[in-house]
């Protein structure tokens, strides 16, 4: 059975698709089979593993699939980043493989075949509650990651606090981003972390209004 590692690139708040396919070919027969109690058909499953930022348009495609090809049956393992999906792809634990990058020349021990399905964009987006902030420099994107920038009074905006929602150093989508834009800065301790594309989109769309920031005063006693 051929194995398939699909790719999909996405940004760090970053919105999109970059897709590659990787076939690993094998002689042997494929083992995932189990018979339809209904219909005594032979059915095959196909197990597919895939980074978070890739598994909502493999379940789609999976979805297309399956409606057309009755006696197949598409299982999804547990999400995991693109190394590990990758990695369970060579060892035959799997036969699907969504990756946020492309294959590295060690991924490729001449099994495993890699198609490129779509390329995306990367982007750095705001809450809706954010107003009068535009066309950020990358001087400016730097200051904010790395804690310079803590207001958005200081680019334009209303006088509320910066919070920064940020993906893991070893995502795609974070190396990405230094890669084009932060470069070797060590991002503020105040970002919040979060594993998962998903869970990052639904709390940047989320989250409330930020709160104003109020000015102390100190009061001394001569």
């Amino acid at each position: 059975m051929k194995k398939i590692a699909n790719s999909i690139i996405i940004g760090i708040i970053l919105l999109g698709l970059c897709s590659c396919n990787s076939v690993k070919s094998t002689d042997q027969t494929n083992s995932n089979q189990v018979t339809n109690q209904t219909d005594s058909q032979v059915q095959q499953i196909i197990k597919i593993g895939s980074s978070s930022s890739t598994v909502t348009v493999l379940k789609l495609l999976a979805q297309a699939y399956q409606s057309q090809n009755k006696t197949v049956k598409i299982e999804f393992i547990s999400n995991s980043q693109s190394e590990g999906a990758i990695a369970a792809l060579k060892n035959d634990i799997i036969d699907v493989a969504g990756s946020s990058r492309q294959l590295k020349p060690e991924d490729d021990n001449s099994e495993v075949q890699y198609r490129e399905l779509a390329k995306d964009l990367l982007i750095v987006a705001t809450n809706n509650s954010v107003k009068g902030v535009t066309n950020l420099s990358t001087k400016q994107l730097k200051a904010i990651y790395k804690g310079d920038i803590t207001n958005w009074r200081e680019l334009g905006g209303a006088n509320a606090d910066v919070v920064v929602l940020d993906r893991p150093e070893d995502e795609s989508a974070k190396k990405l981003l230094r890669k084009y834009y932060l470069g070797e800065e060590k991002t503020t301790t105040k970002a919040v972390i979060l594993n998962k594309e998903g869970e990052l989109i639904e709390t940047l769309s989320k989250v409330l209004p930020l709160p104003r920031t109020r000015n102390s005063k100190c009061s001394k006693r001569s």
